[in-house]
């Protein structure tokens, strides 16, 4: 059985967050919340709000600003706004 992509993202952009540790449940996985994005810095950089502690390596924290770099996520984030 296929599962169902809540989003088109290339190939590409998903190899370079190949150290996903949770496989990219945000493409494969219909009913994964994703994390909210606060404020957007750069093309490259955007705050965001952990919806889960799970272990992240794009995620860093900065005091009470937590900042994600993935890539898969700034894609989500760029083609369909959320």
């Amino acid at each position: 059985m296929q599962i169902p992509v809540k989003f088109d993202i290339s190939a590409d952009v998903v190899r370079q967050a190949a150290k996903c540790h949770i496989d990219h449940a945000c493409l494969s996985d219909p009913g994964y919340e994703l994390c909210k994005i606060d404020y957007v810095m750069t093309d490259e950089v955007f705050f965001l709000k952990c919806l889960n502690n799970q272990p992240c390596a794009f995620r860093t924290t900065f005091g009470d600003v937590t900042v994600c770099t993935c890539k898969v996520r700034k894609e989500i984030f760029r083609k369909y706004e959320v």
